[in-house]
């Protein structure tokens, strides 16, 4: 992490339209990404575009945080395990949505 860039993949992202928004905005934001309740205004879905692939790199430290967990914990407990593959099913469900979600914002005409 450099300053307010974050390399993902080949193509770096800057946080400035995020990072300058009100918290009502942010509010509006995190609503429209994760719910995508009706249309949001060009500058939240900017920062929304913005706010996607630290969304999905933060829910694939924790998958993978949660996985292996599992996996430690599985052997001596089976009910704990069991809770943690839960909780590994909803992370990874929400990284799921998380990546469609960017993906769907990526194809959008820019306004």
């Amino acid at each position: 992490m450099t300053g307010d860039r974050f390399v993902v993949g080949r193509s770096r992202t800057a946080l400035d339209v995020y990072r300058s928004c009100s918290r009502a905005e942010k509010r509006e934001l995190l609503e429209f990404f994760w719910r995508d309740r009706g249309p949001a205004s060009p500058r939240v879905e900017v920062a929304a575009r913005q706010y996607g692939p630290y969304a999905v790199a933060a829910l694939v430290a924790v998958a993978l945080e949660v996985i292996v967990l599992c996996a430690v914990v599985f052997p001596h407990s089976t009910t704990a395990g069991a809770l943690l593959a839960g909780g590994a099913a909803a992370t990874v469900a929400s990284l799921v949505r998380a990546v469609s979600r960017w993906r769907e914002l990526a194809r959008r005409p820019r306004q």
